[in-house]
């Protein structure tokens, strides 16, 4: 399997771990999943796509350039649900 593959893997297995498990964020277990309650995709994956964006674009992890991409996504609105402190950062950058 080549690495690509398991890097993609590891995002998409993330992802829908996100977005199965946010409507129960915070709750005590054993929590029962509800198969009718719909699956968003949080600011945390939407943070890692973001993050995978900037070291596409450069090549290798740089806090700069991945808080530079975070700063592009959260203007274009493309970040929901993000909390006081994140919000905080960004709009301090």
């Amino acid at each position: 399997m080549e690495i690509s593959d398991r890097v993609l893997g590891s995002i998409v297995g993330g992802a829908i771990g996100d977005a199965m498990g946010g409507p129960y964020e915070g709750q005590f277990g054993p929590v029962v999943i509800n198969p009718e309650v719909p699956w968003f995709l949080s600011d945390d994956t939407q943070l890692t796509l973001a993050t995978c964006e900037a070291i596409i674009e450069t090549g290798s992890v740089s806090p700069e350039r991945i808080a530079a991409r975070f700063l592009v996504w959260f203007r274009e609105g493309r970040i929901t649900g993000i909390g006081a402190s994140t919000f905080k950062a960004l709009s301090n950058l």
